[in-house]
């Protein structure tokens, strides 16, 4: 190391500790405001969401979401590009749309899946259906659950021929959109992968 470079380095130790004396002695009072370079944000107007707005022509805060939008979390369901009728009670569903709905499936549907991966998609499905479906349904399905004793019509058992017979389509549409005797929707609760495993999970206990 020559003279030169030695001093250097004395000289950068000894910034290094002037440095550490001052973060040690200097106290900071966060209360203080600093300056600030770019203060858009900091000075801009805020306005709550129904107020007045005179940034837009319509005077509205709230802004109108841009034509084909969606929301996250809620793609349109669709089969050959087509949407399925969530709306028309599953009673009167015309045969023709409940085909439809009988080739919806899961989105792992068609790529090969690990036990491991399967084994995890069936234990989610236990937890969400402990968490949500066993309040009516019961821990195995068969029904007469804590609510039916409060003055909750009982559900049917889920073990009978009338659910096996169900296809996870439309057993994916029950839990969306309900109207399947007194089953309301569950779309808000159980996110759409997870309705996916509960069915799953409700196979395993269909199975004898």
């Amino acid at each position: 190391m020559t003279r030169g470079s030695a001093r250097w380095e004395a000289l950068l130790w000894v910034g290094v500790a002037l440095l550490a004396l001052l973060h040690l002695f200097v106290r900071e009072d966060f209360q203080i405001r600093r300056g600030a370079v770019f203060t858009d944000m900091v000075d801009g107007a805020a306005y709550d969401a129904f107020a007045p707005n005179p940034n837009f022509p319509d005077s509205k805060t709230l802004r109108t979401p841009p034509e084909g939008s969606i929301a996250r979390g809620y793609a349109p369901l669709l089969i050959d590009g087509a949407l399925l009728d969530v709306t028309t009670p599953l009673k009167v569903l015309p045969e023709s749309e409940k085909l439809r709905w009988d080739r919806l499936l899961p989105p792992w549907s068609g790529a090969e899946s690990s036990p491991e991966e399967v084994a995890a998609r069936q234990a989610r499905g236990g937890v969400v259906f402990d968490a949500v479906c066993a309040n009516c349904h019961g821990s195995s399905g068969a029904g007469g659950a804590i609510v039916t004793k409060r003055r909750v019509p009982p559900p049917p058992s889920l073990l009978e021929p009338h659910a096996r017979d169900l296809s996870d389509g439309v057993i994916f549409r029950i839990i969306t959109v309900g109207g399947f005797e007194n089953m309301p929707s569950h779309a808000s609760q159980v996110e759409r992968e997870d309705r996916w495993k509960v069915i799953q999970y409700l196979r395993s206990l269909q199975t004898p």
